[in-house]
């Protein structure tokens, strides 16, 4: 269960803690800068590198990455909510952990 909460919280310091609202805009191309899929990438490998501390996977923190970039870039481009955000972000954290840390 550490891992799991560690995953969790991950989550939460590196979404909330550690983005600023400069990441929060220009990892969309709604706002129309060209840069923004090098802010969504540092943004997803900052969770990436997280999800690395928590359990020491690779694997796991490229799952963390890849999920992130692809959950983020449906939710700037209008796919679904911030709470569905969430929710898939949280899913993900569950997975990495079941799939993850299974014996």
């Amino acid at each position: 269960m550490d891992v799991l909460l560690g995953l969790v919280a991950s989550h939460f310091v590196c979404d909330y803690t550690l983005q600023s609202e400069w990441t929060a805009r220009n990892k969309s191309p709604r706002y129309g800068t060209r840069i923004w899929p090098w802010v969504l990438c540092a943004h997803a490998m900052t969770h990436a590198a997280g999800t690395y501390v928590v359990t020491r996977s690779i694997p796991c923190a490229v799952a963390q990455f890849v999920a992130h970039a692809v959950i983020d870039a449906g939710k700037c481009c209008g796919l679904f909510g911030f709470h569905f955000d969430q929710c898939l972000h949280l899913l993900c954290a569950f997975l990495i952990f079941a799939v993850g840390t299974a014996p």
